[in-house]
């Protein structure tokens, strides 16, 4: 455990030791300014360009301070960093899914720290808080066509329950994927 009441765990990359903790309100402008990057690295071509300009380093960190301040709504996710040498590489939040699992909300990694284990260490982090809170089941969403990211689920033990949503006009359609307890 770390002193903020969450899990810490490591690992080590091709860049050095991954370490991944629980998130503070003065980790949200690292965690929008990866959500920014990631967003345009992954998702450009993919959804709808305006919806990825007007998601601005200024809008993720006014959102990840209400987040991590509780602010949102009443059912506060738990959101945990993954750091190397101190620099924040990756973020993964959980929060509770309508059918009473737990969702993988978000997990997002700065691309240059792709493929060096930090989400793996993030994946690995926030299936041993699902665990701990005694969850039927993990969820997640994910991008029809962001391959990369479904490929890296599937190795991770997840799988296509069925489930589709789009967020409209120019969206790709979602899939759903579920990882048992």
């Amino acid at each position: 455990m770390d002193a903020g009441g969450g899990i810490e765990s490591g690992g080590e990359g091709e860049h050095g030791a991954i370490r991944v903790r629980t998130a503070h309100l003065a980790d949200a402008p690292a965690i929008a300014a990866i959500h920014v990057c990631a967003w345009e690295r992954a998702y450009r071509g993919m959804v709808p360009d305006a919806e990825i300009d007007r998601r601005t380093l200024a809008w993720r960190t006014s959102m990840w301070k209400e987040i991590l301040n509780g602010t949102v709504d009443d059912r506060r996710p738990w959101v945990a960093v993954a750091e190397r040498d101190g620099a924040t590489i990756g973020f993964v939040s959980l929060g509770a899914a309508r059918d009473g699992s737990i969702e993988i909300t978000a997990l997002y990694v700065d691309p240059d720290a792709w493929r060096d284990r930090a989400g793996t260490a993030l994946m690995a982090a926030a299936l041993d808080q699902a665990t701990g809170r005694g969850c039927a089941g993990v969820t997640l969403w994910v991008l029809e066509p962001n391959l990369r990211a479904r490929a890296f689920y599937a190795g991770c033990g997840f799988a296509d329950d069925g489930g589709r949503r789009t967020e409209g006009d120019g969206w790709p359609v979602e899939l759903r994927l579920r990882r048992a307890p």
